[in-house]
Formats: C-alpha cells, sequence, structure tokens
C-alpha cells in the first residue's frame, strides 16, 4: 500500500491511497489511474507494489517518464517514499503508506509502557502504604494501645481504660458498668 499525492494539474494536492499490487496509468478509459492531457498517453506507465517495494516503467515507447532527474524506460525503476514522478507535465509524488503504519504501534507500544509503569508504580505506592498502616497498627496492639472500637458516627475512637466501675460477670450475664448489668433472674424490660 502506498499513497500518490497530485503536485500540479487539475488533480492537485489530491492524495490517492492505491491498495492494488499492479495499476496502470494513462488517459484510456480502461486505464486503473486515468489522467488527461496531450502528454498522456493511453497506457503511460504501470506501478507495480511487490512486497512495499514500489517500482514504475513505461509502456508505451514515446511516453515521457521520469523519476526524479531519472528517465524511465521499459524496464522498471524503484521509487523511494519521496520520490517524485513527472508523466508528461503531470507531477505526483509516491508516499508509501507502511512506514507510517510500523512507526504507529511503537508510538502505541511507548503510551501502553508508560502506562503500566504508571500502573506498577501506584500499586507499589499502595501497597507500601498498607504495609506502614499495618505495622504501625500491629506495634500500637503489641502495645496495648490501641483499643479502638467504633462509635456510632462510624470514627474509631480509643476506648478508655479499665476503670474501678467495671465488673468482671459471672458466665452468661452481661458485662458493662456497675448498676447497669440486671439482676439474676430478673425480666428484661
Amino acid at each position: 500500500m502506498y499513497r500518490i499525492v497530485f503536485l500540479d494539474g487539475p488533480l492537485k494536492g489530491q492524495r490517492l491511497v492505491v491498495r492494488e499490487p499492479r495499476v496502470t496509468v494513462g488517459s484510456a478509459g480502461d486505464a486503473d489511474l486515468r489522467l488527461l492531457g496531450r502528454d498522456v498517453v493511453s497506457r503511460h506507465a504501470e506501478i507495480v507494489d511487490q512486497e512495499g517495494r514500489i517500482m514504475i516503467r513505461r509502456l508505451e515507447a514515446g511516453a515521457l517518464l521520469r523519476v526524479g532527474a531519472v528517465a524511465v524506460g521499459e524496464q522498471p525503476v524503484i521509487c523511494r517514499s519521496g520520490d517524485v514522478v513527472a508523466l508528461g507535465r503531470t507531477r505526483f509524488r509516491i508516499e508509501a503508506a507502511r512506514e507510517e503504519r510500523l512507526r504507529a504501534p511503537r508510538h502505541r507500544a511507548g503510551t501502553s509502557a508508560r502506562l503500566a509503569g504508571a500502573v506498577v508504580a501506584a500499586v507499589l505506592a499502595a501497597e507500601t502504604a498498607y504495609l506502614h498502616f499495618a505495622a504501625r497498627l500491629s506495634r500500637r496492639v503489641a502495645d496495648g494501645a490501641a483499643r479502638e472500637e467504633p462509635a456510632g458516627d462510624g470514627v474509631r475512637r480509643q476506648r478508655p481504660e479499665s476503670s474501678a466501675t467495671d465488673t468482671a460477670a459471672p458466665c452468661g450475664d452481661a458485662v458493662g458498668p456497675v448498676g447497669t448489668n440486671p439482676p439474676s433472674g430478673a425480666a428484661a424490660q
């Protein structure tokens, strides 16, 4: 696949993407690329894309055909991306579309690699923060200072140390400050 960019004439500025492996250029009605002009013959030239290698050759004797400064005859001439082809007074530039396609995935791969690196960095940062939190919490628990209970509002507050008002209750009885335990055998109200 390649592109033809017309540099002058009635098609000036237009771009044509060529996907066919073989294209005939001329003024004939059956030409794949029909160009009109006094200096364009019916079967002027043939452009061949042979696995990414673009070649052009003259089809009719007397047809004026040049690639850059090189006159083209019946033997094909290899065109490189950026070469200007002249068919009589009509000029166009050959651009290899494959080069752009090959560059694009490398750019996306670079972006994907950067994105993957950022994700890995974020995961590592979160894991490090979690490990620091867990280590701090385990130290507090080991020291006995972290007796936290959730309050009714969802905020964790430190529970006060045991006081003289707490009593040990026999098995099965509720534990709470003195005076809040129901007497044994009393019905709950």
